[in-house]
């Protein structure tokens, strides 16, 4: 939320708000996925009640989402050339590992934040593209 925060007050007001949904609608599929299919993390976290559930199941990675998010809008939305590209995807790229390397994740848990955090980024970019000739 820093990132849209940031965006705001420097004047991008039509891509602050277009991340803030894309962010928001990032967390609350999350959310909704993991409230219907629990899947333990590799470190299995003890949990007491339905938030603290939600807290403990690993699939998708809210991580992944979000950051393939932000850096598919980015990457939309300001057209980055090929080397900003692949910068920003080495960068996810880093945060994924992260998620596995700390036994966070398994892989196919960061598979499907990353599917997730592109279909959203994409159907917005899409909607934004078709409705308000971005």
């Amino acid at each position: 939320m820093l990132v849209v925060f940031f965006a705001f007050i420097s004047k991008y007001y039509f891509f602050s708000i277009y991340l803030f949904v894309d962010l928001l609608l990032v967390v609350l599929i999350t959310i909704f996925v993991r409230a219907i299919y629990f899947k333990p993390r590799p470190n299995k976290m003890a949990y007491n009640n339905f938030l603290e559930k939600l807290d403990a199941s690993s699939f998708p990675s809210i991580h992944s989402a979000r950051i393939t998010s932000l850096f598919l809008s980015y990457i939309l939305y300001f057209k980055a050339n090929l080397f900003l590209s692949v910068f920003l995807f080495l960068i996810a790229f880093l945060i994924f590992y992260s998620r596995v390397y700390l036994k966070k994740h398994d892989w196919i848990d960061v598979s499907a934040g990353f599917m997730l955090g592109s279909a959203v980024s994409f159907g917005i970019f899409l909607f934004l593209n078709l409705f308000f000739l971005i």
